[in-house]
């Protein structure tokens, strides 16, 4: 015999139903799980980054590798230096030179471009939290 659902059971559903819907979207709903992250150039497609004053903020955290066979990156400053050089100034939040050859820095949206552009970078990512496979 199939077993009915008890109305106070029914009830229960019912308000965790309006109480999750009424909630405001929270910090975390607007984050990409990492399966859905573009991994290669452009985290961010470059059409969608619209530039509406000369003047930019370099508010947004990116990761950026080079390739490892870029020559004569074998120290921090000269990641920093070939950084530089590309995109002008930057504030390294941390940069890699060993295994990885690269850093992660706030860019404005015409810095990640040209890293983008640029033939030596290997990938542009937003840096942002990174979750297990599988924790939905």
């Amino acid at each position: 015999m199939k077993k009915i659902f008890q109305i106070s059971q029914v009830w229960v559903v019912v308000v965790m139903s309006v109480f999750l819907f009424s909630c405001e979207k929270s910090e975390m709903d607007s984050l990409v799980p990492g399966a859905q992250a573009e991994t290669k150039k452009g985290g961010v497609p470059a059409h969608s980054i619209v530039a509406t004053s000369t003047t930019q903020t370099a508010d947004t955290a990116y990761i950026i590798a080079f390739y490892s066979n870029t020559p004569n990156l074998n120290t921090e400053t000269d990641v920093q230096n070939l950084a530089t050089s590309i995109a002008g100034a930057i504030q390294f939040d941390v940069t890699f030179f060993e295994d990885t050859k690269g850093f992660a820095a706030p860019l404005t949206p015409n810095q990640a471009n040209a890293f983008r552009n640029d033939s030596r970078v290997e990938f542009v990512e937003i840096d942002g939290p990174i979750y297990p496979a599988g924790s939905n």
